[in-house]
């Protein structure tokens, strides 16, 4: 197993002739500020759909209420006068 994986990897050294000084600096891709409009920006994204799912929750629920008790009283109403005729 061991000479099947030294077969099929390469080794690879590399060695300089001359080292060269090597300067390693930071710097922000984004300022703060743009950063903190982003996050506000998509904040105000997330609130507005959650509220909007919010508003159709509760208008969901307005509605099966209303029409359970909506055809609950319309039964009822049958039910008590079974006889009354719409005939003038």
């Amino acid at each position: 197993m061991w000479t099947l994986i030294g077969e099929n990897y390469l080794h690879l050294d590399v060695v300089l002739r001359r080292t060269f000084p090597t300067n390693v600096e930071d710097k922000p891709v984004i300022s703060a500020e743009r950063l903190l409009s982003n996050v506000g920006g998509i904040l105000s994204l997330w609130l507005g759909l959650t509220a909007m799912f919010l508003v159709e929750i509760i208008e969901l629920i307005v509605c099966v209420i209303r029409d359970r008790f909506f055809n609950n009283s319309k039964a009822k109403t049958k039910a008590v006068h079974p006889q009354q005729s719409t005939e003038l």
